[in-house]
């Protein structure tokens, strides 16, 4: 019968998951995820899926706040959103022809330089350069201005098709390895892209709807979601990512930055060092 210790505990765990989600942009699964499978002992399709679907609410939660703060860009949002999800479409249909061990080293370490260079470095890279320097050209840049409901003022370029093809990827290999790809869009986003931390977790939050919405039909057409737990995990997540989603404006932009790119390293080294 709920309540028990076991629904608080799961309430618990989801608020907290909801905090660090909304202010980081980060769908939360890296900590239910392992409190499902290690310490409710659920098989881990059944994690995965009851974990994915509540991401849902920690990016409806947060998405409500930021756009009441009015920092979501929402035309790059759609654009990264869109290519998430087809990648992560395909990434998932792929999982059955790779290796999910070497796929995990691979997206370790990757996170793992994109968390080094947000805490130790935190510049970024003009997205009109990267364009020269990978594609050979310069495609559609789209130039933005974001005054926020503080009257804070946030400007910046970025090129679409750079980031729809660099979004499609980190899909991609989200979708290959069962997780959101939120750990390495706010970097890319932020480092690569040239776009203020601040605009990046809010417009990865927005993402986050159309990525776990995909994901969530496909989980509970399969049957991998737990009800009776998951209604602790969305009332927490939601009140967490309101929550996370306010805290996120009172931080400044370097040190969001390094608080981000810490908890990057904790999640690329937990991708990594299973292996070793």
């Amino acid at each position: 019968m709920y309540p028990t210790v076991e629904s608080i505990i799961t309430l618990v765990v989801a608020l907290g998951a909801g905090v660090i989600g909304g202010m980081l942009g980060l769908g939360g699964g890296f900590l239910i995820v392992p409190y499902l499978s290690l310490f409710l002992g659920f098989p881990m399709q059944k994690a995965a899926g009851t974990s994915l679907f509540t991401t849902f609410f920690t990016s409806l939660s947060a998405t409500l706040t930021y756009a009441y703060q009015r920092r979501i860009d929402y035309v790059v949002g759609i654009i990264i959103g869109l290519a998430a999800a087809f990648g992560a479409f395909l990434g998932a249909y792929l999982t059955q022809f790779l290796s999910s061990n070497i796929l995990r080293i691979i997206f370790g370490v990757v996170a793992l330089y994109a968390g080094f260079n947000m805490v130790f470095k935190g510049r970024k890279t003009k997205t009109k350069d990267f364009s020269k320097n990978f594609f050979l050209l310069e495609t559609f840049v789209y130039k933005r201005t974001l005054i926020d409901n503080k009257r804070e003022r946030f400007e910046y370029s970025v090129d679409l098709i750079v980031v729809f093809i660099a979004s499609f990827a980190i899909g991609l290999l989200a979708g290959l390895i069962g997780i959101r790809g939120g750990s390495l869009e706010v970097p890319f986003l932020t480092l690569v892209a040239g776009i203020p931390i601040h605009v990046s977790i809010a417009t990865t939050v927005f993402m986050g709807i159309f990525c776990s919405s995909a994901g969530s039909i496909v989980h509970f057409i399969l049957g991998n979601i737990s009800y009776p737990t998951v209604v602790f995990l969305c009332i927490g997540v939601f009140v967490g990512g309101h929550l996370g989603a306010r805290t996120s404006r009172k931080i400044k932009a370097g040190k969001l930055r390094k608080i981000f790119g810490f908890i990057i390293l904790i999640i690329a080294l937990r991708m990594i060092i299973p292996f070793f």
